[in-house]
């Protein structure tokens, strides 16, 4: 009889033990999945803010490209040679910039899916980030297109 109620509080106790031990362990799995989801969203949240910025910079390349396409226009009796060479620095600036988006715009495409928990704010940064792409994406296009124009504008 004494047996009985010493298993009976043994079985007891181990049983709250193991209870204990696998809430603690998935209380632990379960802050790491946590830490894992805020650092994915921190990651693209500095990926977007990082594709704005190139975004950013694409803008005031084309502003530029735009001011001087209507100087030159203007001004039919200006340097060529000076035009010339504002034009081909624009061409490098464009080849630097397009072979730096390129590279970056391809890593982030390649990249693989941070985590494998659908999160709302995370599917949000993401189509944010697409978008973004995508704008940068038509912004080069525009650029070339400005710069074709001011090319054809420098010739004639």
């Amino acid at each position: 009889m004494m047996d009985g109620s010493i298993t009976r509080k043994v079985t007891s106790m181990l049983s709250n033990q193991l209870a204990t031990w696998k809430w603690k362990l998935q209380l632990s799995l379960l802050e790491r999945k946590l830490a894992t989801i805020n650092n994915d969203y921190f990651l693209l949240q500095w990926e977007l803010l990082f594709i704005t910025n190139e975004v950013m910079k694409w803008k005031e390349m084309i502003a530029f490209l735009e001011s001087q396409l209507f100087c030159t226009t203007q001004n039919f009796v200006a340097q060529e040679t000076h035009d010339r060479e504002t034009f081909q620095s624009l061409v490098d600036d464009y080849n630097k910039q397009l072979s730096e988006n390129n590279l970056i715009i391809s890593v982030l495409k390649s990249r693989p899916q941070l985590s494998s928990f659908p999160i709302y704010l995370s599917d949000e940064v993401c189509s944010h980030l697409k978008f973004v792409i995508a704008e940068l994406n038509s912004l080069i296009i525009v650029f070339f297109i400005s710069l074709v124009f001011l090319w054809v504008s420098i010739e004639v």
